[in-house]
């Protein structure tokens, strides 16, 4: 089977995955945080391809620190502070070079107000999730156990959740993509190994009027534009399988 539509249902899996989460309102259900993620994560893998002989499929855990996320307001800046992060990412095999790669990352924040001439604020914690589809391509040698630098390249959905201390009842949502590389640097066998990346984290947040964590009392962000907040991570991990 082609890796290409089974990609394509993913993209409509994702997006119905995060719908469930908004529904399942889980600023005030925190402990489903796990459950409901694991289910999107499953969800998320019925109806990739396959592997055929030859093929394998591959696992990778990974942290590292992510930079950047400012949003433009009147008067100074909304930013996502910089924090550690975590994630992982599972990898289908579908050429020698080449991966379908399904990322599922989280970093525990906190929103920032940078007002001109006034010290910064901190306004309250801020989930932010991703949750990706997209593919690796590989520069191998003629064997797998040498280093194998990789380009990345995903598309999805991302979740801006505010933490407890947030007058707003509502998470933010958008559309996102994960661009970056790396290199893998098997050991032994070449089964397992280590894994070194830098990426760029793009997101178009899904809001009509251009508001985002609105309360009662007003919204924080009242000009969003069509792509923000953009953040920058580096990291790495250790990769297993043969993805």
């Amino acid at each position: 089977m082609t890796p290409v539509l089974p990609s394509l249902r993913l993209v409509g899996t994702l997006g119905d995955a995060f719908r469930l989460l908004k529904e399942t309102n889980l600023r005030t259900h925190k402990r489903l945080y796990g459950p409901a993620m694991a289910l999107a994560v499953a969800a998320t893998l019925v109806g990739l391809p396959t592997p055929s002989a030859g093929q394998g499929i591959g696992f990778t855990a990974y942290s590292g620190f992510r930079l950047g996320g400012n949003l433009s307001i009147e008067g100074g800046d909304l930013r996502v502070d910089e924090a550690p992060f975590l994630g992982a990412q599972f990898d289908f095999r579908v050429r020698r070079d080449a991966t379908v790669a399904v990322i599922v990352d989280y970093q525990p924040t906190t929103l920032l107000l940078d007002e001109f001439g006034e010290p910064t604020e901190e306004l309250f914690d801020l989930n932010v999730f991703y949750l990706q589809v997209g593919g690796t391509y590989e520069v191998i040698g003629r064997s797998l156990s040498g280093p194998r630098p990789f380009v990345l390249g995903t598309l999805g959905v991302s979740m801006f959740d505010p933490g407890s201390g947030s007058e707003s009842n509502e998470s933010e949502y958008g559309f996102s993509g994960i661009f970056g590389g790396g290199i893998k640097v098997p050991l032994g066998s070449g089964r397992m190994g280590l894994k070194l990346q830098l990426r760029v984290l793009l997101n178009n947040m899904l809001n009509g009027d251009g508001s985002l964590w609105c309360s009662p009392g007003g919204c924080w962000a009242g000009s969003v534009g069509p792509i923000g907040p953009i953040q920058f991570d580096f990291g790495g991990g250790l990769f297993f399988g043969g993805g």
